[in-house]
């Protein structure tokens, strides 16, 4: 895991982040917990373990990605974006006064939805629960490596009917999370003739 946390550092310093980073954060994360059945803390779930061919137990994708063909293959985790929004900061009108060029910036807040997928409303609520102790386990370490000011789980849904052509069962786990951009902008005058 620790090459993989380095790669993942290195995608998440020094850019502009994107919805896309976080839900290939997430995604990543949860490919690299289900590749090992000695990850999974849950007896009923320790032989379902991730692959990435068509022999895989368990379906980890981004909720765009979803294909028709894997729609009958549950257990599944989906990775879905949801809101973004930009706060501005109160204070200096959003840029760091008496600096040269001008620094400026805002403050991002997200949310992701991690939606656990299975076949009857057990294996949903067991899934559900597996991978919320995992989030709540490893989002003290990606606050400590990642560029990021706040990142927090904020728990379970209650288990839901989700109708894919048959009655499937969903539990949600909302992650939030914020960060800041800071930019320059150097403005330089033509000299007059």
């Amino acid at each position: 895991m620790s090459e993989f946390l380095d790669e993942i550092i290195a995608r998440f310093c020094g850019k502009a982040l994107s919805p896309v980073d976080f839900t290939a954060l997430f995604r990543y994360l949860l490919i690299d917990y289900f590749s090992n059945s000695s990850n999974i803390l849950e007896p009923s779930l320790k032989d379902i373990v991730y692959t990435d061919d068509d022999t895989t137990q368990i379906i980890i994708e981004a909720a765009g990605r979803w294909k028709p063909s894997t729609g009958d293959h549950r257990p599944a985790i989906l990775i879905s974006r949801g809101e973004w929004k930009v706060v501005p900061y109160m204070l200096g009108m959003n840029y760091i006064q008496g600096t040269e060029p001008s620094i400026y910036l805002r403050r991002y807040h997200g949310s992701h939805n991690i939606i656990c997928v299975g076949k009857t409303p057990a294996q949903a609520d067991i899934l559900g629960g597996e991978v919320l102790h995992f989030f709540v386990g490893i989002i003290p370490v990606l606050r400590e490596r990642l560029p990021i000011s706040y990142l927090n789980v904020e728990g379970l849904s209650a288990i839901q009917p989700f109708d894919e052509g048959r009655t499937h069962f969903i539990t949600t786990i909302p992650i939030t999370y914020n960060f800041e951009l800071r930019w320059t902008i150097g403005i330089t005058t033509s000299p007059e003739p």
